[in-house]
């Protein structure tokens, strides 16, 4: 009962801990607008560039490339509302200025963009470069899968050993250490994600600046606070684990089994002997001392095994005890300073999972924190608890393990619940799921997770009554959690498909000729809005034949600006570039060359949208 109401305050906690957090926080930010726009062809030089984004900003970095490919970096941005202005310096010269910037929402990660504008006359090779090198992200990448992977050791450890009377904190100790080391330097590689920077630039200060002073900086002082209370009571698990093993009480004559070396899966233990293949001798006594322990064995091997695994072992199985000790070894009470501690962990992990991250300020909140906290609280309780229970079952200790497949249903309800709720915000629209690379992360991560399921399933159909199968499935489940740790470490580069921009969608217009013998031709804009596009020219016909006509000649013209023509020669489904720096309508010109002495020309109208 004890055990049941702790979870349910685990439960609460959960619910009510995003009230105790900052408040507002927004979605994942979008740029709306650039002024000038992109693609944009001026005759006096912008003396400053404004961004529009559909929430409050913090800008970073903004870096302008002139035509003759000087690259300077711009100050004293101002931030007004949802706006970032920037103001430019003196711009001498014609041709194609290039400004490529960088900012980080809410949610603690970075927006990149660029845009493109002239003065004078567009000139060649002007291209918007905003990506973070690859050796960053992957260093990232790396370092946030073994941090994820420490504090989930950690934490889970000490809640495993507070709660269920194990007293195996050797690896969660371990894991403090080693999650200590890595906080500064995810945080590191995080600022240099964010500034777009190499890691050699490590050595400097900007992107430890920014770790200091950036949204996520609250995220890593939680972690490292968990990870710290983690510490409290460890070593004393520790040395009562070590006196209980040299306790001459639990030596033979006692009454309390002892396990041997290897624990009761190894080769012989005081009340366990296996006959060797082929003798005829029925020496074979329980590694278990009933066919409930065995059950309560294989059920606590993970929380989806304490659902599918419910029957007894097979009639026929070689179970027979010969008496039940008065008395296993079973870990020191746990006190209850040592649950407070694990609880505190276990709180300020579930924190620093939901005051930052795309699902975390995803509206609506109500829903969205606590269900970062549920899912982060269901990842300690399983994949966080699965070493301990491992060493757990090398002991021979089985309180841990009745424990452990106690709570099982609700971990994985919690889990099930929880992440059904985040994907379905997190995706917007079904198709999503197959489309976006959020989603394929996604479809990786539900492929490991049906994995664990299925040696759950294993555990009960085969190994429920082979330790050593046993403890090959624990070793296989800690990979697989592994492997998906390391996949949702992902999601930090990969943006929710809410917060995409919907599709653009070409211009394409089916024009026609005069003459009367049907001649007529697709004309595709791409995309549909003002700024770069591409035109393609294809689809040509002539009475009712697919005709290829040896040239094509195509201008683009805005009279009432005085813009144009832009003219270029292309081939039947050849791509031609433009630049087109305002929305609505453009004057298209098309001439086709049908021989050496007849040309046949027309003129249409194509709408653009404003980008």
């Amino acid at each position: 009962m004890a055990g049941r109401l702790h979870l349910v305050a685990l439960l609460v906690s959960a619910l009510l801990l995003p009230s105790l957090l900052p408040g507002r926080v927004e979605a994942h930010a979008g740029l709306i607008s650039v002024t000038p726009p992109d693609g944009i062809v001026l005759e006096i030089p912008p003396s400053e560039l404004t961004l529009t984004f559909d929430e409050p900003v913090r800008p970073l970095v903004a870096r302008l490339t002139a035509p003759d490919g000087r690259t300077v970096m711009l100050e004293g941005a101002r931030v007004e509302g949802d706006r970032v202005i920037w103001p430019l310096p003196a711009l001498p010269g014609k041709g194609s200025h290039v400004l490529s910037w960088r900012a980080t929402a809410a949610d603690g990660h970075a927006l990149s963009g660029g845009t493109v504008f002239s003065i004078g006359e567009a000139s060649g090779g002007a291209s918007v470069d905003t990506g973070t090198p690859l050796a960053t992200r992957l260093g990232l990448w790396i370092a946030r899968t073994a941090l994820l992977a420490t504090t989930l050791l950690a934490v889970g450890s000490r809640v495993f050993a507070a709660f269920s009377g194990g007293r195996h904190w050797r690896a969660g100790k371990r894991a403090v250490l080693i999650g200590l080391a890595l906080v500064p330097i995810v945080a590191g590689l995080q600022g240099l994600d964010l500034l777009g920077l190499p890691p050699a630039a490590l050595l400097t200060a900007p992107p430890w600046a920014e770790a200091m002073t950036g949204p996520a900086r609250l995220a890593f002082t939680l972690t490292a606070l968990a990870l710290l209370v983690s510490l409290v009571g460890g070593d004393r698990d520790t040395a009562a684990n070590l006196a209980a093993r040299h306790n001459p009480e639990n030596g033979p004559g006692s009454g309390r089994a002892r396990p041997a070396p290897g624990g009761p899966f190894g080769k012989r233990t005081q009340e366990t002997s296996l006959t060797a293949p082929g003798r005829n001798s029925a020496r074979l006594v329980s590694v278990w001392h009933d066919r409930q322990d065995a059950t309560a064995i294989a059920a606590a091997t993970t929380p989806v095994a304490a659902m599918v695994t419910t029957a007894p072992l097979p009639a026929g199985a070689p179970v027979a005890a010969a008496r039940r000790p008065a008395e296993i070894t079973r870990g020191p009470a746990p006190r209850t300073a040592e649950r407070a501690s694990a609880l505190l962990a276990l709180g300020l992990t579930m924190a620093a999972a939901v005051v930052t991250g795309h699902a975390a300020t995803a509206p609506p909140q109500l829903l969205m924190r606590p269900a970062v906290a549920l899912h982060v609280l269901g990842a300690v309780l399983w994949l966080g608890t699965l070493v301990p229970l491992a060493a757990s079952l090398r002991a021979g200790e089985l309180t841990p393990l009745r424990r452990f497949s106690a709570a099982a249903p609700v971990v994985v309800g919690l889990l099930v619940a929880s992440g059904a709720a985040l994907a379905a915000v997190q995706l917007g629209r079904a198709e999503a799921l197959f489309t976006t690379a959020y989603g394929k992360v996604l479809l990786v991560k539900l492929a490991l997770v049906l994995g664990m399921l299925g040696l759950a399933a294993l555990n009960r159909l085969r190994f429920s009554a082979s330790p050593k199968l046993l403890r090959r499935s624990i070793a296989a489940e800690v990979v697989l959690g592994l492997l998906v740790i390391a996949t949702l470490s992902l999601w930090r580069f990969t943006p929710p498909p809410r917060t995409l921009p919907a599709p653009l969608i070409p211009a394409v217009q089916q024009i026609t000729f005069p003459g009367g013998d049907g001649l007529s031709a697709r004309l595709t804009v791409a995309p549909g809005v003002a700024g770069p596009v591409t035109v393609v020219v294809d689809d040509v016909r002539r009475a009712g034949q697919s005709f290829a006509p040896p040239a094509i000649h195509i201008e683009f013209s805005k009279p009432a600006y005085g813009l144009g023509p832009f003219a270029q020669d292309l081939q039947p489904g050849q791509p031609a570039r433009f630049v087109l720096p305002l929305d609505g309508f453009w004057v298209v010109r098309l001439t086709l060359r049908l021989s050496d002495f007849e040309n046949r020309e027309t003129k249409e109208i194509v709408t653009l949208t404003p980008r």
